[in-house]
């Protein structure tokens, strides 16, 4: 199967919604320590990415070892181009924007060899036309009109040939003379011959990404999914890797956030040591336990008080994925960068080679390139689910306590920018006011995974490296 989705193709490039100084202090705190840890594994700068529905951690599941196609969808995401900080997973599909691109492509000739072919073509005019008769003589008949891929009936015979019999090399006994008579022109005018032939087998091309994309199946290099549906083909690291990765507690990754500074409606953060910075008390967090309402940190601070927050990433690791490359004979994989490339770089140029037929509807600009919507995450960072502590030094500790009952499911929201607990997946797991007088803190963590089906287990997303085709 392809995956579905709304057509990314109507998609406009609009600047993100404003980020605080502290909120943009987060995001570099996190960017930096993760960059940091895992240098050695990134193969490119690390971005956060805030994608609360997690990852689908295991990839291959049941006694076929059918992919997960959550885990799938989870890697074919697009990012969101509205510019969002931290960035963000799109509900659209990598495989389903490649295709509607190279369905929106052709091969075209640049106006020099076009008089070249046309100068060739009626030097030799009866040899054209002897190509043309051996070809209805062999049982074939000319479309009319001819598809917008041929601009000429020589140019629909070596389409024809190619997508049929993969050159004239393979033209059967059965019909050697159309065989013949395409070497005899071959002879008298190479570079129109040349030129055809080499748009005919890169339309041929173009046509087996497009169907290994969007039809794959076993025998194109597709993903089983289900005993009956297949997905566009990614090369994946497997799911023992990536659980023993992610149970490896001790790669962890913890950052720190003091807020201080309190008044009716304002405070102060700084975020793993750095200078202080103003932030409404709203946007500090926002937390649900169980059924008993949603409270922001307004309801527990006072002007002497002070609170830290301590978010730890456990079992941090990558997960690199990678599009299973169209082969040279156009039978496996799906994806091939140079053909990208080209549509970025020739369209509304005058070369030969692969471009995009309308610019208004894919405007160059909007859809490659750094930020811009044809873009995919090629290595994820993902962790356990974060472990969150909260110290309240001062203020309403006693609320605190009441607030926040040790196993209560809870779903929260920290500067507005790092989710946790959907679907009931988090809790309190406990509230201590042993430390010292006047303080509580309070630790959230991950519920456990009792009675969820191994396809619905996620780990959290950290972020990861991206790629805005055709830059790697």
């Amino acid at each position: 199967m392809s995956p579905t989705t709304a057509s990314p193709t109507t998609a406009t490039v609009a600047a993100g919604s404003a980020i605080s100084p502290g909120q943009q202090a987060f995001v570099n705190a996190i960017e930096s320590k993760v960059g940091e840890f895992l240098s050695t594994k990134l193969d490119g700068p690390f971005h956060a990415i805030n994608y609360p529905s997690g990852f689908h951690k295991v990839v291959l599941y049941g006694d076929n070892d059918y992919a997960n196609l959550a885990t799938m969808q989870d890697i074919d995401k697009m990012l969101d181009p509205s510019g969002n900080v931290p960035l963000t997973l799109a509900d659209e599909y990598f495989s389903t924007l490649y295709a509607q691109l190279l369905n929106g492509a052709t091969f075209q000739f640049s106006n020099q060899d076009k008089e070249t072919i046309e100068q060739e073509e009626t030097q030799e005019q009866e040899q054209v036309q002897a190509v043309l008769q051996a070809f209805t003589d062999a049982g074939f008949v000319f479309p009319n009109p001819l598809p917008a891929t041929s601009p000429n009936k020589l140019a629909y015979v070596y389409n024809q040939v190619q997508t049929l019999y993969g050159g004239e090399a393979n033209i059967p006994v059965s019909i050697e003379s159309l065989q013949s008579a395409m070497e005899t022109y071959d002879g008298v005018a190479a570079t129109s011959a040349k030129l055809h032939r080499q748009q005919a087998q890169a339309l041929v091309r173009l046509t087996a990404a497009v169907t290994n994309a969007t039809a794959p199946t076993l025998a194109n290099g597709g993903l089983q999914t289900s005993a009956t549906t297949f997905y566009a083909g990614y090369t994946l690291p497997s799911s023992e890797q990536l659980n023993e990765a992610l149970a490896t507690s001790t790669n962890a990754v913890t950052l720190s956030l003091l807020v201080s500074n309190f008044t009716s409606d304002a405070s102060q953060i700084s975020v793993s040591g750095e200078a202080d910075l103003n932030l409404p008390i709203a946007d500090i967090f926002d937390i649900t336990a169980d059924t008993q309402g949603s409270y922001d940190a307004s309801r527990y601070v006072s002007s002497g008080s002070s609170l830290t927050i301590n978010i730890t990433y456990p079992g941090i690791t990558t997960f690199s994925v990678v599009p299973v490359p169209l082969s040279l004979d156009n039978t496996t994989g799906w994806y091939d960068v140079e053909i990208v490339r080209e549509l970025m770089n020739n369209t509304g140029n005058d070369v030969t080679g692969y471009a995009l037929i309308s610019q208004s509807q894919y405007p160059i600009a909007k859809y490659f390139g750094s930020g811009n919507i044809f873009s995919h995450l090629r290595t994820f960072v993902l962790s356990q689910q974060p472990t969150v502590s909260m110290t309240f030094s001062g203020g309403n500790t006693s609320l605190v306590q009441s607030d926040f009952q040790a196993n209560a499911v809870a779903k929260m929201d920290i500067l507005d920018i790092f989710s946790v607990g959907s679907a009931g997946s988090y809790a309190v797991q406990k509230v201590d006011d042993s430390q010292q007088q006047g303080e509580v803190t309070v630790t959230f963590g991950p519920t456990p995974d009792s009675g969820v089906s191994p396809e619905n287990e996620i780990a959290f997303v950290v972020g990861g490296v991206v790629s805005y085709p055709p830059a790697s």
